[in-house]
């Protein structure tokens, strides 16, 4: 997907949350590959669009929200997209990892989804969490906007969103150092 095709899925998104006659407003904190996409522009692509629905603990029981997962697929099916193009099995984890930010808001789309990105410091946080290789350009372009240059730096910005247990279990110790020299 391109930066185009993630808001023209949005704007979709909006209309059919409407037409259904959702009542209520979904607000999304879009990170991973579309905040890169969107917001730092470090990339042309991305496979899919990774977002945490906020308020997801009270949501995700009722009928709105299997409403909300319906207009996804229907997006989806009128657009001849992959199923997975819109993603928020990232949430839990997120909440599980550390204080998750309200973030701004990037855009509203008609009166039902409203999107927002969360500080570009949090989205390096999580991006040192996952350490692959494929985000290792994701992890450069944040650190230059940042103006992160050393371990400790980075550090910082992890225990700012990251809690010490997430911190050991995925070794991120170890993959500060591989990103960050000195």
């Amino acid at each position: 997907m391109y930066a185009r095709d993630i808001e023209h899925c949005f704007s979709l998104l909006g209309e059919e949350l409407e037409a259904l006659g959702v009542q209520i407003t979904f607000r999304l904190l879009m990170i991973g590959g579309g905040f890169m996409l969107t917001q730092i522009g470090n990339r042309d692509t991305t496979k899919d669009v990774d977002v945490r629905v906020q308020d997801f603990e009270t949501l995700y029981y009722t009928h709105e929200y299997r409403i909300f997962k319906q207009a996804v697929r229907f997006v989806a099916q009128d657009n001849r997209l992959d199923p997975a193009w819109f993603s928020d099995n990232i949430g839990e984890f997120l909440a599980i990892a550390g204080p998750v930010p309200k973030g701004k808001l990037w855009r509203k789309f008609g009166r039902r989804l409203w999107v927002y990105v969360p500080p570009k410091d949090y989205i390096l946080a999580h991006k040192l969490i996952a350490g692959r290789d494929k985000d290792e350009p994701d992890i450069e372009a944040l650190a230059a906007k940042l103006r992160i240059k050393t371990r400790a730096q980075a550090q910082r910005i992890v225990n700012k969103y990251i809690n010490e247990d997430t911190q050991q279990t995925y070794g991120v110790l170890e993959k500060i150092n591989r990103f960050f020299r000195m």
